[in-house]
């Protein structure tokens, strides 16, 4: 999810359409991520299917379970008391939240999907991203400058990133004049 979403199992890409299904496991990671263990079903149904019925949304998310379910394996995702919870799956959001490795951001974070369901998730991810520029920029790994770039995509009206990702790109001076119009703009 950092970056544009994709799905592996095996170390092979599973080519796999369908956005709401896609959507689902973004919010159920965010919801892993956020610490909790389930989301409820009605919660789902809000972000998801906010302009549905509610019976008509229940069973539109019942529908994603068994789709991804078949696609992906029974241990994807597991029925809880109240709703749903991811079972057998990784992230590149949680590996980065434990490694700190800059290698796992290759874009925006829920690139063409979503901005994110769960604002503390999104928010601990740029707070990540953020320490982790400020440290490569330290040392002029040039992580940093690709780090900052991926950033202020997310945030491109956010002075403090746009400063943070001038500092990274260091002494570059055509980068950074190039960077400082473009944000201008």
């Amino acid at each position: 999810v950092l970056g544009a979403v994709s799905l592996e199992q095996h170390s092979k890409t599973i080519n796999y359409r369908g956005r709401k299904r896609l959507e689902f496991l973004g919010y159920l990671l965010e919801t892993r991520i956020s610490g909790r263990f389930e989301a409820p079903t009605l919660e789902i149904i809000d972000a998801l299917y906010p302009d549905l019925l509610e019976p008509e949304a229940k069973s539109a998310v019942k529908q994603l379970v068994y789709l991804l379910r078949n696609k992906l394996g029974p241990d994807v995702i597991q029925s809880t008391a109240q709703g749903y919870a991811l079972g057998a799956i990784t992230s590149d959001a949680e590996q980065f939240l434990e490694t700190s490795d800059p290698s796992l951001w290759h874009g925006v974070y829920l690139e063409g999907l979503s901005e994110g369901w769960l604002p503390g998730v999104r928010d601990a991810l740029v707070q990540a991203i953020r320490q982790k520029i400020e440290s490569l920029a330290k040392t002029g790994a040039k992580q940093a400058a690709r780090l900052g770039h991926i950033l202020l995509e997310m945030e491109p009206y956010d002075r403090d990133t746009l400063e943070l990702t001038l500092r990274a790109i260091g002494t570059n001076a055509p980068a950074s004049t190039t960077l400082y119009r473009q944000a201008q703009t």
